[in-house]
């Protein structure tokens, strides 16, 4: 049998019984039916506790309940931003771990092919679905290209998925991560490329993909080699891609310098880059695909 001087130790879950006890009986019955409630085996168990009961409903009102209502809902108001920011934050580290991972797997591939960037004569290959598959066998996680296509046979690996990109998984085939183009086009290609150029390649000079050297890459610690397609961490209203929100996927959106993604440069590292803090394309917006001067030039403006 419990010891009585465990009482007042023990008053807080007395409390928390006699509120489900006297409000939740039906609820007890319910699930208990025909046998013993969990409140009457612990009355039998430990007698001092149906004092402890009974005291407590003579000193505390209903009101007493209601206050305690209030200020749990009080803290949860407070508590809920918080742990929603902090679960948000943990999916953005997620997604820095991803792109680390891709990067150390192109620095793989650099080493079997001359220190020179992925280049397999797909004018798209800044796809996230279609860079993959140059990187693949350094990243080493299975997954199997499709016959006569871009998609996956097997596998939808989480590392070049974002966490909290909501289009990855039907979109573009679970990849959410891009590859600048201006690593395998020439500063001079990338001159003259406009969004058409990205996304309907059709003038000879877009479709010579020209593999680039990493000691082309004069400031490493400011040319993107790869990032996320989406603004999926900080967004104003909605995630957007490089070019913002427009009709016309030619004609840049007026809300492209919003937001920031994580981006994964030259010499490695990984950060959260805000658009703003992005060197305009020659359309103005940031896109690591047409940086001016190319792999020689940067993506980030001067301080």
């Amino acid at each position: 049998m419990a010891d009585p001087s465990k009482a007042c130790s023990d008053r807080l879950s007395a409390e928390g019984i006699a509120f489900a006890y006297h409000h939740h009986a039906v609820d007890f019955e319910r699930h208990w039916p025909g046998g013993q409630r969990p409140i009457d085996v612990l009355i039998t168990e430990a007698p001092w506790l149906k004092v402890e009961l009974d005291t407590y409903w003579v000193h505390h009102s209903s009101s007493d309940v209601l206050a305690v209502i209030a200020i749990l809902a009080v803290l949860a108001a407070i508590l809920l931003p918080v742990l929603a920011t902090a679960k948000s934050s943990a999916k953005t580290t997620m997604c820095a771990s991803n792109l680390k991972q891709i990067g150390l797997a192109i620095a793989l591939y650099q080493g079997d092919y001359n220190d020179c960037y992925p280049n397999d004569g797909d004018p798209y290959l800044w796809f996230g679905e279609h860079f993959r598959w140059p990187i693949m066998p350094y990243l080493a996680i299975g997954e199997s290209q499709a016959a006569g296509g871009y998609a996956a046979s097997t596998g939808a690996p989480e590392v070049l998925k974002c966490p909290e990109d909501p289009t990855a998984q039907s979109t573009f085939d679970a990849t959410s991560y891009a590859y600048s183009a201006s690593l395998y086009h020439s500063p001079a290609q990338i001159a003259t490329y406009t969004i058409q150029s990205l996304v309907d390649a059709s003038l000879p000079q877009e479709l010579l993909c020209i593999t680039q050297s990493t000691s082309s890459m004069t400031t490493p610690a400011s040319k993107i080699v790869a990032d996320e397609w989406l603004t999926a961490h900080r967004h104003p209203a909605a995630p957007i891609g490089f070019w913002g929100t427009s009709s016309n996927i030619l004609v840049p959106g007026t809300d492209q310098w919003t937001g920031a993604r994580n981006s994964l440069f030259g010499d490695g590292h990984v950060k959260l880059t805000w658009a703003t803090q992005q060197t305009p394309s020659s359309q103005n917006y940031p896109d690591m695909n047409l940086t001016p001067k190319g792999i020689g030039g940067s993506d980030m403006r001067s301080p």
